[in-house]
C-alpha cells in the first residue's frame, strides 16, 4: 500500500507533538499554550461573539456573557415583574370593553 504525502505530514506532526509534550519542557509548553486558551481563550471568544451580536462590549473582568446577565437582572427586578403583571392584567380589560 503507497503512502501519500498528506499521510506522512499527518503522522510526522502527532510524532513532533507527542515528543513535544514528553521532553522535559513539554508539560509547561502545554500548561502555558493548551491550558491557558481553555482556561481564558473561550471566554473572549464568547465576550468577542456576544459583543459582535449584541452591540455592548462587556467591561473589563466582566463575565463572557454580560449582556444577557444585564438583560436577566433588569428583567427579574420585582419593579419590572410587578410592571408586566400588571399591564398584562389591564390589556385583558381593556380589549374586552371596546368589544361590548
Amino acid at each position: 500500500m503507497q503512502v501519500s504525502f498528506g499521510q506522512v505530514l499527518v503522522r510526522l506532526i502527532k510524532l513532533g507533538i507527542i515528543f513535544t509534550l514528553i521532553s522535559p519542557d513539554g508539560w509547561d509548553f502545554f500548561n502555558t499554550n493548551v491550558v491557558a486558551f481553555f482556561s481564558d481563550g473561550t471566554d473572549d471568544l464568547v465576550s468577542g461573539v456576544m459583543a459582535i451580536a449584541t452591540g455592548v462590549t462587556p467591561p473589563p473582568g466582566s463575565t463572557p456573557f454580560y449582556a444577557f446577565d444585564a438583560m436577566a437582572s433588569y428583567l427579574i427586578h420585582p419593579d419590572v415583574l410587578i410592571a408586566i403583571m400588571a399591564r398584562s392584567a389591564s390589556a385583558g380589560r381593556s380589549a374586552c370593553s371596546w368589544a361590548a
